[in-house]
């Protein structure tokens, strides 16, 4: 084994400071041997941040391109070689990483002053790629936090396939802190802001301003950026007795705070935030999975994303509405997973909370923590489609364990989610301080319509006297918080329920706490997210596919999404094949496929000519069952312009007809009102029926001349273009002699 073992890619490299660290050598280095003859120059020295290290640049160059014998070699080879001052010599190989960048950014020499303009590594980058920055504090200058800061690169090369992500991610674990990494600058016209940026295995320190309340979020995007995972990082935050001001200012120190399609954050450990995710803007696609998430002050997932999976998260020591924070009245109560909800009259599918523990702050008795999973705010005709919350276990002091405004079709099941009986009486945060006693709930609100609640334990029956139609409600079980004994209490159902500093021990030990006795209701029912040995429930497999969608659409046009899922949770890929049956209209995809990780996809079909109604069935290759096909019934096109046609010339005293006439079959009556015409006496208005293209009124002629008629219409559709109509006087026709028509000259017979 060489004395100095070294990493390094194969592309740029670039240096930036440092000196060498005195001591180690009498003079200065010198590299012999194979990696001298590749072109590289090494040393050890002190980087900007007092940090020793070896490093490696092309001979004689501060910032170059690698020499051509070093990008050429392959992944994983090696260059041997020794390095000697004379009186130390040590041998040294540099094992090669080809498809790597060792970068820092510009910013690292530059003053505070000169960091509000973006920064670009201007790195050009190929997906599959590797940006390893080197060790240090990235985002500070001259010792202090440099908020806003953006880091940008040029347009990844070739064609991403769904993993060949650009990764940065530094060599060696735990070697690079990076304060306030901010994600701009991906132009629209460049990139579609699609980032195929992969941040791996970085520490994200998050301080504060001084005034401890605005700018401190670990990963931001402001503009939408797409395509980013965030895995295997660490965020801890500032801790903090006390929880930053209401409103935006919380959703700033948020630890990731983006706006932008297809996210991933994924086994990440956060500690110490006022929340962890917030992404309010309408957007497509987020993974949230197995993350360890303690002590957050707000809400722990904000977003307003469809195509959503949260899933095998434990989210722990919930800390929001401290009443010695907030002012009575201030109805604070945030949730551990809050969905923001639509308002434009479109629905949109694929929220699924399942597997997650979620349970409230040690030691705080009094203190009101936060509601579970809220599915909120939808309304003008929006409806949250395809939701599935399922296998989730929850401890809370406030009222709604579960509750989905404007779904269609939820399904809510095997959740255990119930109260903390040591911290009851709580703060009332929406009417003061008074002392108040919750019960955990799971409801369905709003413009709801059917679901299944089956199989949940609560301490309160489940609530959808509000919605459209009811759910189908079986199998759940109610507990009372307050009861010692007898069979609805927490003593007759769990096996070793346990509340407190118990509860930080992880998700396995606590699932093992709340699994129930047998023989108890929880048993009976088979109710609940874990079985009587403490292992999840099989309630989650899939066996059958789904299918929602438009009820018609416009002949020749695209419809609105078809949205394919799976009843539970799948174990491996299933690709959905949609068919109209032989009518001759097109799919687009011509088929989807969902997957454990993306369980939602969508289809849309464009009609052939005809208005009939078609039926839409689809069928997979994954031996699940096939849904029930759907109608979709093809109408004519929309009606956008109206024309009047009528006779060009008329006589004195006759009366005849003046049409309207719409592009297609009105859906409701259309009234084309005509403007007064002198000489003209009309009919009355034109009423162009439901179902009708045409409709027509009587006009008569009461004076001669030329004459222009126009008209208006009442269902905001263009036209129609005014008429030229001439009225003459009365004449008799030709006189016919022999057969032929007298024309100015005689025809005489012989």
């Amino acid at each position: 084994m060489a004395d100095i073992e070294l990493q390094h890619g194969g592309r740029t490299l670039r240096r930036k400071g440092g000196k060498p660290v005195p001591g180690e050598w009498a003079g200065t280095p010198v590299l012999s041997g194979p990696a001298a003859m590749a072109g590289l120059h090494v040393e050890l020295i002190v980087d900007e941040w007092g940090v020793p290290r070896w490093m490696l640049t092309p001979a004689g160059a501060a910032l170059a391109a690698p020499p051509t014998s070093l990008s050429s070699l392959a992944d994983g080879a090696t260059l041997d070689g020794t390095i000697s001052d004379g009186a130390v010599t040590k041998s040294i190989r540099i094992t090669i990483e080809a498809n790597a960048y060792d970068f820092r950014p510009t910013w690292a020499d530059t003053t505070l002053e000169a960091q509000q303009t973006l920064v670009n590594t201007a790195l050009p980058v190929r997906l599959g790629d590797k940006l390893r920055p080197q060790p240090g504090t990235y985002g500070r200058v001259e010792g202090e936090v440099v908020y806003g800061r953006s880091i940008q690169f040029l347009t990844p090369k070739g064609e991403f396939n769904g993993a060949n992500h650009v990764v940065l991610e530094p060599r060696q674990p735990g070697s690079v802190d990076w304060e306030f990494l901010k994600l701009d600058g991906w132009l629209e016209r460049d990139t579609g802001r699609k980032a195929y940026l992969h941040i791996k295995g970085v520490r994200f320190p998050l301080a504060l301003k001084p005034d401890g309340l605005r700018e401190a979020n670990a990963v931001r995007a402001d503009t939408a950026v797409n395509y980013v995972k965030v895995t295997h990082c660490e965020i801890q935050g500032t801790p903090s007795a006390k929880a930053p001001l209401a409103g935006i200012g919380r959703d700033l120190c948020s630890g990731f705070r983006f706006s932008g399609d297809f996210w991933e954050i994924t086994d990440n450990v956060v500690r110490e935030v006022f929340g962890f995710v917030a992404c309010a803007g309408l957007n497509r696609g987020l993974i949230i999975a197995r993350n360890t998430v303690s002590s957050v002050w707000n809400d722990a997932i904000k977003t307003n994303h469809y195509q959503v999976v949260i899933e095998d998260n434990y989210i722990f020591d919930m800390r929001v509405a401290d009443p010695e924070v907030f002012a009575a009245g201030q109805g604070v109560h945030p949730d551990w997973v809050q969905h923001l909800g639509y308002s434009d009259g479109l629905s949109r599918s694929g929220f699924h909370v399942r597997r997650n523990v979620f349970v409230r702050a040690v030691g705080r008795p009094g203190w009101p923590d936060g509601q579970l999973i809220f599915l909120a705010g939808s309304k003008n005709g929006s409806q949250l489609l395809d939701v599935v919350v399922e296998d989730n276990l929850g401890i809370q002091t406030m009222q709604n364990g579960v509750l989905v405004t404007s779904g269609q079709g939820a399904v809510v099941r095997n959740n255990l989610i119930i109260q903390d009986p040591t911290a009851s009486p709580v703060v009332d945060t929406n009417f003061g301080n008074n002392p108040r006693t919750y019960r955990s709930v799971i409801g369905f609100f709003g413009d709801s319509e059917g679901g299944i609640i089956r199989g949940n334990v609560s301490n309160r029956a489940a609530d959808y006297a509000s919605t459209i139609s009811p759910p189908v409600d079986e199998n759940n079980v109610v507990l009372d918080a307050t009861l010692s004994s007898g069979p609805n209490s927490y003593a007759a159902n769990f096996a070793d329920p346990q509340f407190g500093e118990a509860l930080r021990g992880g998700m396995a030990a606590v699932r093992r706490f709340f699994r129930p006795k047998p023989g108890s209701l929880i048993d009976l029912a088979g109710a609940g997210p874990v079985d009587t040995e403490g292992n999840l429930r099989s309630s989650s497999p899939a066996t059958a596919i789904t299918l929602s969608g438009p009820a018609g659409g416009e002949q020749g046009q695209q419809s609105g999404d078809f949205v394919v899922s799976a009843n539970g949770t799948l174990a491996a890929s299933v690709t959905v094949t949609p068919s109209d049956g032989g009518a001759g209209g097109t799919f687009a995809p011509t088929s989807v496929t969902i997957s454990p990780s993306s369980p939602t996809r969508q289809f849309r079909y464009t009609s052939a000519a005809g208005t009939a109604t078609r039926t839409i069935s689809v069928t997979n290759n994954g031996g699940l069952i096939d849904p029930a096909p759907l109608p979709y019934k093809v109408n004519r096109p929309a009606i956008s312009e109206v024309v009047l046609t009528a006779p060009p010339v008329m006589t004195l005293g006759a009366s005849g007809l003046i049409q309207a006439t719409v592009n297609g079959a009105a859906p409701a009556d259309v009234t084309v009102t005509l403007a007064p015409v002198a000489g003209l006496t009309f009919g009355g208005p034109i009423v162009i029926e439901a179902g009708a293209s045409s409709g027509e009124t009587t006009v008569v002629a009461t004076a001669i001349g030329s004459k222009v008629v126009s008209a208006v219409n009442d269902a905001g559709l263009s036209g129609p273009q005014p008429l030229d109509l001439v009225v003459i006087k009365t004449s008799r026709p030709p006189a016919v002699v022999g057969g032929l028509v007298r024309c100015g000259f005689i025809v005489g017979r012989g």
